[in-house]
This record gives structure tokens, sequence and C-alpha cells, in this order.
């Protein structure tokens, strides 16, 4: 049964009494026993594996299109589907190691892990973007806002399930310290709480609680007038599950290429918060899955299942498409940074709005790239979602425009440009933010502390100023909000 959500009669478990279930292990008998729940992949399933990621690849198709048929899996896919029953009838997770990696490509890592789940289960949107294979990645987000989901930020989760049977986590990258995944038996805190205050059952199996993390847990709900009041008791009865599942919990640390699966109906999981590794692309980060099982056991709560939000977030009714973007979404902040209007060649990556709807930019690879459909250039000016400027004095190159420059959706906002002596940079501002020149590519949580270099500043909103590469080295320009310059809004010029 799920923790907060009464059950039927005839249909699971009876409340007041205790369950014995194979769900309701304890940490010690589960630690002296890790072989029962571990699967180390050999190196001919390994080499399975990769021939099954390419071959999906190789179809063309969408990762969310591609199908059990497009992973040919003769022997690890009976593993797999067998895998999920067990977990589900079972103690109620699996880990998985040696998924291949450091020998796969993103797209085919994602591609193969997503394989994983057609064998699972149907694989459900995990957010309103569509989102059926999720990135767990800082992004930069602020724990403390109503819209931010956690897994977005460093912070520590709090225990919670998910809205689908099974949930999975894939370890591309560790973090530098922390991020901890740890997992409890909701079947185990429930006995504990019926061994030691049985009259908070009957309090923790009223209404429609779960412990499944919206837009707004229960307790940031509270900040709203129009939401009933908790009780002290039921207070009482949710912290006595929290310190239930910190008694009863066990830990492991993920390594690139471990795969956690585990029964939301019962588990209860959380992270521990984490310090992340310097550089967008050596952060912290894992994909994730949920999936439906078509032979899920313990039946649940009827107004619970026929939820809108049950087997996936904003993926019922609303013709959401399904993706699977190949990095986490990018720093979203509510304000605009300083645009730049470059007089160089430009590779930038990421989703941007340019007036006229989001456009992919190429992944930069070194020299001249292109703007997208939307930005033409001409006569020395570029046009970008409408606006035209013209070039700076001095630009030793193509003039691209980006204006205003917003913050990334997808990807970090990095660019690494080679110049000549004699070549020159022009920002133009968007609002009140500027640019600084800083003397590497090492951010500061704040300049404060770390003065720049100098401020590169102009008047009012839409001005501009021009640096002239007057001798040859290397320049790094930055944002100056607090933050941001770690978010990837910094440029670094490398002058022969």
């Amino acid at each position: 049964m799920v923790v907060g959500i009464p059950a039927q009669p005839g249909q699971g478990a009876v409340v007041g009494k205790p369950l014995d279930t194979p769900a309701a292990w304890l940490p010690a008998d589960v630690l002296a026993k890790r072989e029962e729940w571990t699967w180390v992949l050999s190196p001919t399933k390994v080499d399975e594996l990769i021939a099954a990621a390419k071959h999906a690849v190789a179809t063309g198709k969408e990762i969310p299109d591609l199908t059990r048929a497009d992973f040919p899996l003769p022997n690890v896919g009976p593993k797999l589907e067998q895998l999920a029953r067990d977990v589900l009838q079972g103690r109620g997770f699996h880990l998985i190691r040696g998924f291949p990696v450091d020998r796969l490509s993103r797209q085919e890592a994602a591609a193969l892990y997503y394989g994983f789940g057609t064998h699972w289960g149907t694989l459900r949107s995990q957010n309103k973007k569509g989102h059926v294979v999720g990135h767990i990645k800082d992004i930069g987000r602020d724990p403390a806002h109503p819209e931010t989901r956690i897994y977005q930020t460093s912070a520590a989760q709090p225990w919670h399930t998910d809205a689908t049977h099974l949930v999975s986590l894939l370890c591309l990258k560790t973090a530098k310290e922390g991020g901890t995944s740890r997992w409890a038996s909701s079947v185990s805190i429930y006995n504990r709480i019926l061994e030691k205050r049985p009259d908070l059952i009957e309090v923790d199996t009223q209404g429609q609680f779960t412990l499944a993390p919206g837009e707004y847990t229960i307790y940031q709900a509270q900040a709203f007038p129009e939401v009933l009041r908790l009780t002290e008791a039921q207070q009482e009865a949710l912290a006595a599950i929290n310190e239930a599942a910190e008694a009863l919990h066990i830990s492991y640390d993920l390594q690139p290429g471990d795969i956690q699966l585990l029964h939301n109906w019962s588990q209860l999981h959380t992270r521990t918060a984490f310090v992340d590794n310097e550089g967008w692309d050596n952060r912290r980060h894992l994909l994730r899955l949920w999936a439906l099982h078509p032979e899920a056991a313990h039946p649940i709560n009827q107004e619970y299942s026929e939820s809108p939000f049950f087997g996936g977030v904003y993926s019922l009714g609303n013709g959401t498409k399904l993706t699977a973007p190949l990095d986490a979404d990018g720093a979203y902040v509510n304000f605009r940074c300083a645009a730049l209007l470059l007089g160089l060649s430009v590779g930038v990556k990421g989703q941007y709005d340019y007036g006229g709807g989001a456009a992919t930019m190429p992944d930069y690879t070194g020299g001249a790239t292109s703007m997208p459909a939307e930005s033409t250039t001409t006569g020395g000016e570029a046009t970008s979602g409408g606006a035209v400027e013209s070039s700076p004095s001095g630009g030793g190159g193509q003039t691209f425009m980006i204006d205003p420059w917003e913050p990334p959706a997808q990807g970090q906002n990095f660019g690494e440009h080679d110049a000549k002596v004699g070549d020159s940079v022009t920002f133009k501002w968007t609002g009140t933010h500027g640019v600084y020149s800083i003397p590497d590519g090492n951010c500061p949580d704040t300049f404060v502390d770390q003065p720049p270099l100098r401020e590169v500043s102009a008047p009012t909103d839409g001005g501009t100023v021009t640096e002239n590469f007057d001798s040859a080295g290397t320049r790094w320009y930055a944002c100056p909000v607090d933050g941001h310059c770690k978010l990837g809004m910094l440029v670094k010029f490398t002058i022969t």
C-alpha cells in the first residue's frame, strides 16, 4: 500500500494490522545480502548492450519513438523483464552495475537506457515538457522558489515517492561531495509507526495526502490561505513518517554506470545535498525513467489512481509531445543578462528564442558557425528576431547579434573563440546588467569578494561598449550578477 492512502476492502492491507511481505525489509537484513539485489553486467552482456544501442540510434528514430523491438537484447532483455517483476513483487528495489556510459555517446546512452525502460513498462512524462528521459542535475534553480523541482538543484530532497509504479536512475557523473541516494521501505515504516504510535496510523491514512512531490509539497501549500490547515495530529503523523524513514533507510553512492530501480508503492526515497564539480559538463548528472508496469501489484485507492497526475506529470489529456533531451534544462532566471553583439565568429550551445520561436544553435566546434534560419547577416548588419544593429567598428569577422542574450534552455551558454589582434567585441545591454572582464574562467560566488579586472559598462538600457583587442593573450568576460557566471554566462577570447 502507499503511505497515506487507505487500502480498499479486499484489495490489500488491513489498516491497523502489521504487514508481512518481502517489501517489509530492515536495513541490517538487506545490507547483509547485497548480492541478492545487485546485478553486475558481464563483459558479454555489455557488448550486447553496446550493439543494441548503436542499432537503435541507427534507426534514425527519436528516442520516445523507439520500441522494444529496436533493441536486440536476446540475453539482457528477458533479465530486465524479470527484474521488474521481482522489484514489484519482492523487496522493492534492485541495483544494476556496469552500464557502459564510458563507451557510448550521450545519445546512445540515453537511447539504451530508454530501451531498458521499454522492458519495465510504459514510460511516462516527468514534467510539463513531456520529458520521458529526465535529467537530475543542478541547473541553478532556487530551491525555495515554489515552481522549482528539487532535482534541478543541489539541495537535499525530502522523503517522497513518485507518481508511477517504477522509478529508475542511471548515474552519468557524480558530485564532488554528497548526493547520496537513500531509500526506505514504506511497509516497514508503517509497521514501525503501528508498533510505536498506533494512534497516528489512522491519521496517516486519512484524506488524499501522498508523499509524491509536485510543484508544491504539503508543507509549502500551507503558505496559501485557501488550503486547509494541517492539524497538530497531522503534522505529528507526517513527522513520524520522516523519523521512521531516517531510522530504517539504506544509503548508496551511485557511481557512473550504476542503475537504481525502485518500486514507488513500497519504497520512499531521497538524496542528500551535494557540492558540485566546476563546469557544466562535470556536474552531477543522472538520467531518470518513470514506468507504469502492466503487472503492477498492490492496488491503490481509486481516487488516487484516477488522478490526472498518476503515471506521469502533465502527461494525460493535454496533448504534450513526449521528448527525450540529451541534457538538462539550462539556467532559468527571471531576468535577462547583458546582450552581446560580437564582431567575431560566434559559437554557442543551447536553445534560444529569437522572437520567432525556439531555434537550436549548432554545437560549437571551433571556427565560424552559422546562425539558425531565423537570423540573417547582410551588408554588415545582423538581424535576429526583428532587431537590427550596425557592426561594431574594428570587428574582425562576421557580425552575429544575439539580442537579447537569454539564458539557454539547454546546456551551457559558453563561447570560446579565436581572435586576432585588431579584432573587437561589442557588448550591448538589456536591462540593468553589465559585463565584467575577469582574470580567468573561475567564476566567484560574488564579485564583491573577488573584484573583476574592470567593469565594461554602458550608460543605459540598449547602450553599447566596444572592446578592442590590441594585444595577444586571453580575455574572459562574464555577467556580474551573482551566480550567472557559474551558470555559464561568460565568454573567452584567445587572441593571437
